[in-house]
Order: C-alpha cells, then structure tokens, then sequence
C-alpha cells in the first residue's frame, strides 16, 4: 500500500501545472496595498482550486485502481464503470501486447483538462507508465494503435492548440518497447502516418506559401529525415526538395521540382500547403 500511495501522489503532481496570476503595476512600479491584497486573494484562490483540483484527481484514481485490482485477470472496457465517475472511460487487458495487462485511463478531473494514464499491471498492482495533460477544449482523440510499423501497439493521443494562425493537428506518440514500456514522447504537427512504408508525410507549422511538406522515415524509434517539400515562388509552378532545414536557400543543395509528387496529395495537410 505505501509502494501504491507514493505512485499515486506522484501521478496527481504530474497531471497538474502550476498557474501564475499576471500582476499590472502602476506607472510608478508601486503595487497599492489595496492591489496587493486582491492579488494575494487570487493567489490563494489559485492555490485552493489547485489543491482541490489534486485531491480530487488523487480521488478518482484511488478508485480506478482499486477497480482496476478487484477485477485483475478479466479484460474490460467502459465508461462510468462501477463507483467510477462517468467521465472516465477504461481499459484494461493485453492492450499494447499479446503477454502484459495495461489499464489505460482517460479522465477529466475538471471542465479544462483531461488527463491520460497508462499503468501496467505488476503481480496484484499497478505501475504507471505514462501520465499526460491536455486542455480539454482542444483535445481531439486518443488512439492504441502500430505507429512506426514494428508490429507493436503504441499509444497516441491528438490535440488541437486553441491559439495560433496556422494549422496544427498535433499528434503526441508514444512507442511501445517489445521488452515492456514506452518511449518518451515525439511530438509531430499534421502528420499522416503509413506505418506499412515505416514513414511519415505531413506539413510543418506555418502559413501557407512559407512551411514545407516533410517526409520522415522510422529506423526503430529512431527518425530520419527523408526530404522536405518547400515552395519556391508564388504561382505554384517550382518547388524546392532538399534533405536538411535551411537547404533550401542554397541553390547547391537543393532540387527544383515542377509539381508535388502525388504520394503527398493523399495527407490531410495537403490543402494547407498549396493553398497560397
């Protein structure tokens, strides 16, 4: 119980960040006693809901393992199972591989964030491996699925930052280890994963007529950079691939392409790209 407890204090701190009340001065640079004491108030009211905001979430994973315990050996899968909140979807069995018990969480400890954990199953309890954070409003999916196509199970999870000019479908990938846990976690900005080629195609982060199409290759867990795609004026009849970032404006290092080639017309980034 107290290997349990020390987990669990662990997961809550790790699901919760730090919040920081912006203070104006006045011209002077002097803080009125008056403001000084609103902003101690919002200090304390930051530091109250926090609190309550980690109880709350030591709470509810108290409960998830202690269903997750009663219920070892018999793979389930739902929401609001049991005592369990009904904004907690769960599951558990040979999720990643054919050999060990993971029980995975999804969960929303307050109307902002949600929260993703996976634990593996050690004899009667559970270990964590992942525990991640995400603001809610743009949180889109989470998925268990062969990401760099070696076979195994991996797990990844999508949001869409609510601020920002440009498109930015982020996927957060975690690889799964043949020998049992997971990488540490790669993020990619619309990217289009073929994990039969081992490749990913997708377009960066920026405007249009500016960001290239890139083409990652995966050696294990490991990338390598194939070739990236950038626009090379503005009638959309020369492009520039090179190898490197930066290649693009030496006209040694750099190839001049008439049009696209058709394997990245099928990415959902496509459209972002050429349109300018």
């Amino acid at each position: 119980m107290k290997c349990l407890f020390l987990i669990l204090l662990f997961m809550a701190a790790a699901c919760q960040q730090s919040r920081h009340q912006a203070v104006t001065k006045t011209q002077a640079g002097a803080e009125p006693i008056a403001n000084k004491a609103a902003v101690g108030s919002l200090h304390r009211k930051g530091e109250n809901e926090e609190m309550s905001d980690s109880l709350r979430e030591l709470a509810i994973i108290r409960k998830i393992l202690a269903y997750g315990t009663k219920h070892i050996g018999t793979p389930f899968k739902g929401r609001g199972l049991d005592a369990v909140d009904s904004t907690i979807i769960l599951s558990y069995g040979h999720l990643f591989d054919g050999v060990k018990n993971h029980l995975l969480v999804y969960n929303e400890p307050n109307h902002y964030t949600v929260c993703l954990h996976v634990f593996e199953q050690v004899d009667s309890h559970f270990n964590q491996l992942i525990s991640a954070e995400t603001e809610k409003l743009g949180f889109t999916d989470y998925h268990v699925k062969d990401i760099n196509g070696d076979g195994l199970l991996d797990f990844v999870y999508n949001y869409y930052p609510s601020s920002g000019c440009c498109a930015r479908d982020v996927n957060v990938v975690y690889l799964y280890h043949s020998s049992g846990g997971f990488s540490d976690p790669v993020e990619f900005v619309n990217p289009a994963f073929s994990p039969k080629e081992k490749l990913i195609r997708g377009v960066e982060y920026g405007h249009s007529g500016e960001v290239p199409l890139y083409k990652f290759r995966w050696h294990g867990n490991k990338i390598d950079t194939i070739e990236l795609i950038y626009p090379a004026d503005t009638l959309k009849k020369r492009f520039y691939r090179v190898h490197h970032y930066g290649d693009e404006i030496d006209p040694h290092k750099r190839q001049v392409l008439t049009k696209i080639p058709s394997e990245y017309k099928k990415i959902n980034g496509y459209q972002w790209f050429i349109d300018y």
